[in-house]
């Protein structure tokens, strides 16, 4: 029994020691660690790595001696330098922990978990696009194949300060995590989360996949992608959806998706965009997707919504270069009772450094209105654009706008508030295709002022949403009847606020020179400065109010403000200054030497007389002036004057552009330099009634001031009559 306890003793000896030694090295695992792992040899293994960028690393070394094979060292107070400088500090981290996986002492030891907190990172990019930090990221990316060990990562309180050609923006990541416990065994899940805050924005985003190891890759399953944007005011800006599943290499580096759907909701859910992208391949050098079917639409209000269809084909990104070979879209939107459609097309390339070509761009567009089946806005461009992304942009085009030529010369600057800067050259315009201008025909026959009567209430939705200055130059302008030569202008577009500076044009012709605003803020306001020089008053007088009385050629300035919803309320509400001084000309329809001949013959003098216009008739005159005041759309007159070969007419009156009647007092005298026959008359007339068909009657009161009764007066009326006409005809008898 002894001698077999012996034996068994003997065989067992050799296990018992091998098991007393392993107990002993796992017990003896931390003193080992630290003797293996001393801060000399970690900072010189540190130093190693980091030696290719000629920075230089500091930090205060802590390694925790733990349970071999996952021993863990921390580092605080971490700083990394610029090239060169060891004084001028890109990188700090107030704390970094690292967990090793040390599977054999003779093997090297990976990372598997890294915990950073307190982080700062001040970065800037060269004139040669090169960022200060690109040569520290180069080193993570040297060796794809450890993250495949890396099961934790998390950073919190981390601050970006990077400067991008002198413009300084500054990022936040609140919170990252990354848990990959899941890709070391066969099958698993891993997850991503992070939340991250730029200019009071925060992006906050959640990633989840189950994984299925096929080694040497891993099989990516439903894959779900979740993240918010929301505003300083904390609501979501925009909801983005992402789901696809895929094949991820972590060797090589590379991750294929399949039938990766992705929905972008924004504006509150007024606006969603949906991607399909069939394939879409990416390793750290290139990514290649075939084709990125878009579908968006938009909703504003139940009244006006935007439909948007593309094809975006052949997309790749090499190096630093991005190229789409093709897009095209179709868009649809739709307001009230119209619709426009929209066609674009283009190729594109773009670089890391955000700066992108555009090529063989194409736009057209129609508008088509229900009710009437008209269209408008028919437009074709082509042209080329450039630019960098969320900094700057230019367009050039040409093309046309409703069948006239069109040169089109866009310039975004983000440094302007946004604003676009434009040079616009169009042969012809016809505002009346945008704007309801009803035409003189559309006027009843006895009125006037047909374009400014109608009271369909304006639209100015389309002044909203601008924020764009320019020159803008135009061959020809129709508005209404109204026609505008060589027009040319410096624009000045802000949400509900446009105007025009420096307006020149051609107008029947004269030159006119002035500016117009318009300020939709409230109820719209109009605000008018002009001065006509050398103009053509008839033609410009009957297209613009039907009105054909007057012609001459001369000046005109004006200075007028209104306010109102409609063409009719601007009318009545219309103040401020016209004065007119026209030369050689006619006040057509009318001959008053025959005028008051015809007054004269009337048995009852004192009955005002209505004249039929007779277009043979017309009193011609050598200057003609009126400086008016307008109120409240009435026009009133102090000081007309009108100086004939043989009469003047001088006098004052009003004229009511809402009633669109007047009541004019003139005095009619014979010139010294007339005839003799003419020389005598001194007659005061009242002009009354509707503009188009007023009433002519001798201001007896101040011929016959003197006389009370009716007969005292028609006798005195016509002896002073007999005497003034005497060389012209018999009066008739009393």
């Amino acid at each position: 029994m002894t001698n077999r306890i012996k034996r068994t003793e003997r065989k067992l000896r050799p296990l018992l020691l091998l098991c007393a030694l392993a107990l002993l090295i796992w017990l003896l695992t931390p003193l080992l660690l630290s003797a293996l792992i001393n801060k000399a040899d970690l900072r010189k293994a540190l130093d190693q790595f980091i030696a290719p960028t000629e920075r230089s690393l500091n930090y205060e070394p802590e390694i925790r001696a733990s349970l071999f094979p996952s021993p863990t060292i921390r580092l605080r107070d971490v700083t990394v330098s610029e090239p060169n400088q060891p004084s001028r500090t890109v990188i700090k981290a107030a704390d970094l922990s690292l967990r090793f996986n040390w599977q054999s002492l003779f093997q090297t030891p990976e990372v598997t978990r890294i915990i950073m907190s307190g982080i700062t990172v001040d970065a800037s990019r060269d004139e040669q696009g090169h960022w200060s930090v690109q040569d520290l990221l180069n080193l993570g990316s040297t060796q794809p194949s450890r993250l495949s060990v890396l099961s934790t990562l998390r950073i919190g309180n981390a601050q970006l300060n990077l400067v991008d050609e002198g413009l300084q923006k500054n990022y936040q990541i609140d919170q990252f995590s990354l848990d990959a416990a899941g890709l070391q065994g066969n099958a698993g899940q891993l997850a991503l989360a992070g939340k991250f805050i730029q200019e009071g924005r925060d992006l906050a985003f959640q990633a989840q996949t189950d994984t299925q190891k096929q080694a040497p890759q891993y099989a990516l399953n439903n894959l779900l992608v979740n993240a918010q944007l929301l505003n300083d005011d904390g609501i979501i800006d925009a909801n983005i959806r992402l789901l696809a599943k895929g094949l991820w290499h972590p060797d090589e580096g590379t991750l294929d998706l399949n039938s990766a759907d992705m929905v972008i909701e924004s504006h509150q859910g007024r606006a969603n965009t949906n991607l399909h992208i069939a394939q879409w391949h990416m390793t750290p050098a290139q990514m290649l997707i075939p084709s990125i079917a878009v579908n968006a639409h938009l909703t504003q209000d139940s009244l006006n919504q935007l439909d948007v269809t593309g094809l975006v084909s052949n997309v790749s990104f090499f190096g630093n270069l991005l190229q789409v070979e093709d897009s095209s879209f179709q868009a649809e939107y739709k307001r009230l009772q119209k619709t426009l459609l929209m066609t674009a097309r283009a190729s594109m390339t773009a670089n890391t450094d955000r700066q992108f070509q555009i090529n063989d761009l194409s736009f057209s567009s129609r508008e088509q209105n229900a009710t009437d089946n008209s269209q408008r806005w028919r437009t074709f461009l082509q042209g080329d654009a450039k630019g960098v992304f969320g900094d700057h942009a230019e367009l050039s085009s040409s093309g046309t706008f409703d069948d006239s030529p069109l040169a089109l010369d866009l310039n975004y600057q983000a440094q302007r508030a946004d604003k676009i800067q434009l040079r616009l050259d169009l042969e012809r315009f016809n505002a009346g295709n945008y704007v309801s201008l009803p035409s003189i025909g559309s006027a009843s026959a006895d009125a006037y002022l047909p374009l400014f009567d109608d009271d369909t209430p304006f639209d100015f939705s389309w002044l909203d949403q601008l924020n764009i200055s320019g020159d803008v130059a135009i061959s020809k302008i129709q508005l209404g009847t109204l026609l505008f030569n060589q027009v040319s202008t410096h624009i000045q577009a802000e949400p509900k606020l446009l105007t025009l500076q420096d307006v020149h044009a051609r107008l029947y012709e004269g030159d006119l020179m002035g500016s117009l605003q318009l300020d939709t803020s409230t109820t719209p306001k109009l605000t008018i400065n002009q001065s006509i020089k050398g103009m053509s008053v008839h033609a410009w007088l009957n297209d613009l109010f039907g009105y054909d009385r007057l012609s001459g050629t001369g000046d005109t300035d004006l200075s007028l403000e209104t306010q109102g919803n409609s063409a009719k309320k601007m009318r009545e509400r219309l103040n401020g200054t016209l004065h007119i001084a026209l030369n050689q000309g006619k006040l057509h329809g009318i001959d008053f030497l025959e005028l008051i001949q015809q007054i004269s013959r009337q048995e009852n003098l004192t009955t005002p007389m209505a004249l039929d216009v007779d277009q043979q008739s017309d009193t011609p005159f050598q200057s003609f002036q009126a400086n008016i005041q307008l109120k409240n759309g009435v026009a009133n007159n102090q000081n007309f004057s009108l100086v004939s070969p043989f009469i003047t007419l001088k006098g004052k009156g009003s004229l009511d552009l809402n009633k669109q009647d007047l009541n004019y007092q003139l005095h009619v005298q014979g010139r010294a330099s007339a005839p003799l026959k003419y020389r005598k008359l001194n007659i005061p007339l009242n002009i009354t009634g509707p503009i188009k068909a007023p009433s002519y009657a001798i201001d007896y009161k101040t011929l016959v001031q003197n006389e009370d009764t009716p007969e005292a007066r028609q006798k005195a009326l016509q002896k002073e009559l007999a005497n003034q006409f005497s060389q012209w005809f018999a009066p008739p008898k009393p």
